[in-house]
Order: C-alpha cells, then sequence, then structure tokens
C-alpha cells in the first residue's frame, strides 16, 4: 500500500514539474545563449508615398438608371438627379499613370431618385447624362520588418485612385 501510495505521488509530481516547465517555456524559446520573443515573428509594415498624379476631367461613362433610348423632359426646368456610389454602379477603368498602367474600379453614380446633383436637361429632345471626374492617383511604396528587427524589406508597390471632383454632361442620344 505505501508503495502505491509513493508510486501516485511521485508520478504527480512528474507530471506537474512537467506542466511547469512547459508552461515556462511559452513565454519564450531558449537555446542556451538567447531568448526569442513569440512576437519577434510577427510582421510590422508601413508604406511610403512614391507618384501623385491627377487625372482632370476624366470620362466615366453614363450613369447608371437611365433608360438605353435616354430621357425626354417635356418642360423646361427637367432634369437628372445625380447620386454617387451604390450597389452595382462601378465601372472598370484602365488608366495609363506615369508609373505604369493600372486597372481600378470607380462608381459612375446613379440617376432616377429625386435627390442628389442636379443637372439640367434640354426640353423636348432624348438625352442622357454623362459622368466625369478628377482622379487623385497615389503610388505607395510597402515595406516589412520583423518585429526587433531594424531592416525593413521592399514588398512592392500599390496605387490608391480617389474620384475628387466631378463633372457632367448631358448627351443628346
Amino acid at each position: 500500500m505505501k508503495r502505491k501510495l509513493l508510486s501516485v505521488i511521485l508520478s504527480f509530481l512528474f507530471v506537474f514539474s512537467m506542466a511547469i516547465s512547459v508552461s515556462a517555456s511559452a513565454d519564450g524559446i531558449e537555446d542556451g545563449s538567447t531568448t526569442i520573443s513569440p512576437r519577434a515573428h510577427d510582421v510590422e509594415a508601413k508604406r511610403e508615398l512614391v507618384n501623385t498624379q491627377t487625372l482632370v476631367k476624366h470620362p466615366i461613362g453614363y450613369a447608371k438608371g437611365q433608360p438605353s433610348n435616354g430621357t425626354v423632359f417635356p418642360s423646361y426646368g427637367g432634369g437628372f438627379y445625380w447620386v454617387d456610389g451604390g450597389f452595382g454602379n462601378s465601372v472598370t477603368l484602365n488608366l495609363n499613370l506615369g508609373w505604369g498602367p493600372i486597372s481600378t474600379s470607380v462608381s459612375v453614380g446613379s440617376t432616377g431618385s429625386t435627390a442628389g446633383y442636379f443637372v439640367s436637361a434640354p426640353v423636348n429632345k432624348p438625352c442622357k447624362l454623362f459622368v466625369y471626374r478628377d482622379l487623385t492617383c497615389k503610388r505607395y511604396a510597402n515595406y516589412e520588418r520583423l518585429i526587433g528587427t531594424s531592416k525593413w524589406w521592399f514588398k512592392g508597390y500599390n496605387t490608391v485612385v480617389t474620384p475628387t471632383r466631378n463633372y457632367f454632361e448631358v448627351r443628346l442620344v
């Protein structure tokens, strides 16, 4: 009985001592001379502005929500109400910038509501609303480094396109 009790106690102490060593090493990995923090393999990122280019009055396309044969306004004071954004109101543009071509998606907006930016239209002539936009294009260089190190590694470029001003033209169909 004493032998069995002693065996159980020793087994318990052995398991408990292993649990302590495992939880103690969870704070860092020791290789004999250095301790590596678990955050040592976490990555820190930064980006730097490299270029900026503005495309002025760039053609975007016809606003969504218009009939293919245009809209006829029977009296003076008629026109389109244009609203930016909306589901499915984006168009893909291929832009040739000073640093190379890119493809991006930009909202062309929509008509058909009774609110938004008003654009007057001619009387008794089928017409459609065409949208132009100023596009500010910014090119960034992206870098990463391991936390705790000083060397930044170049990871590539990305371009952010932001519409900054709208222009409208009513075109006869």
